[in-house]
């Protein structure tokens, strides 16, 4: 188990060479384990090619300015790995991510041992890491999740959001999600029967699911 944040960010940053492995079967299978804690978060889930860090730090503004305490997903960081995981535009604390992580660590080995499924990628454990930071140690009157990649087979799409936004649709990430707009479009949008609201910018369009 880990006892200091060096260790703690070695572990999760040894975790890139598994690379990416679309699906939501191991964040299900950990999730499950630890009692569901994403259930307990109130999310917006915002996908799409461009604009989604930008997007969310707009409703982060918006909604901390309306007096909520707001916490915030998002990917890559900027200068400090706990910027990946905030509450109110503060990063996580290294003894809240040391604690979070050694919740998280040993559901990793498990599931790997104890399943089919394989080990989780680094973007899966720093998904589950918030999970646990936001539905057991801080809870927030709103959480805001940045897609990783695509939507429906991302690990971020294990939660039931109020609302869902997609900001645009492009050629990016063809390998992974197709290679026409159609294809990738497809690919961009949660369950629709997690979905409340489901918010397609630029041109605003809105549709009750």
């Amino acid at each position: 188990m880990f006892e200091t944040i060096d260790e703690t960010l070695n572990w999760i940053h040894g975790l890139i060479p598994h690379g990416i492995k679309p699906g939501t079967k191991r964040m299900e299978w950990m999730l499950a384990e630890l009692g569901n804690p994403e259930q307990k978060i109130r999310a917006v889930h915002v996908g799409g090619t461009n604009g989604k860090g930008s997007t969310v730090c707009y409703l982060w503004h918006i909604y901390q300015a309306s007096g909520m305490t707001v916490g915030t997903f998002i990917s890559p960081y900027i200068t400090s790995f706990n910027e990946r995981i905030m509450v109110n535009g503060k990063p996580i604390s290294d003894q809240d991510l040391i604690k979070a992580a050694n919740l998280v660590y040993p559901l990793t080995l498990a599931v790997d041992r104890e399943t089919n499924l394989g080990l989780p990628t680094e973007f899966e454990v720093v998904t589950m890491l918030s999970f646990v930071y936001f539905g057991m140690i801080h809870p927030c009157d709103l959480v805001i999740y940045e897609v990783g990649l695509g939507g429906r087979l991302d690990s971020t799409n294990v939660i039931q959001p109020l609302v869902s936004v997609i900001t645009n649709v492009a050629m990016d990430h063809m390998k992974q999600l197709g290679t026409t707009i159609k294809q990738i479009a497809l690919k961009k949008p949660e369950s629709s029967s997690k979905v409340q609201l489901l918010l397609r910018l630029p041109n605003i369009r809105m549709l009750r699911l």
